[in-house]
């Protein structure tokens, strides 16, 4: 019994860890380019801030360190789309 309780919260954490995993932004060109839109849009307050992420972005893209680019991108975006 114990032993079925302690895989099952181990599963738990497996899971919701995958599931904040999907919930980040995909780092590659297509991506980049939307975000790059998003950007151009940005109200002209969150502007350098938003173009800032996006470079910081596109230069961990080009490293292979997907794992900041998307953090980035998540970032550019934010800051391109707050009021």
């Amino acid at each position: 019994m114990l032993k079925m309780i302690a895989t099952a919260a181990v599963l738990g954490f497996v899971s919701a860890g995958s599931a904040g995993a999907m919930d980040m932004m995909k780092c590659d060109n297509d991506t980049v380019m939307k975000v790059a839109e998003q950007v151009k849009m940005a109200p002209e307050a969150n502007m350098e801030k938003a173009k800032m992420e996006l470079d910081m972005a596109k230069e961990k893209m080009a490293g292979g360190m997907d794992d900041d680019c998307a953090m980035h991108l998540e970032a550019a975006s934010k800051a391109a789309m707050a009021q």
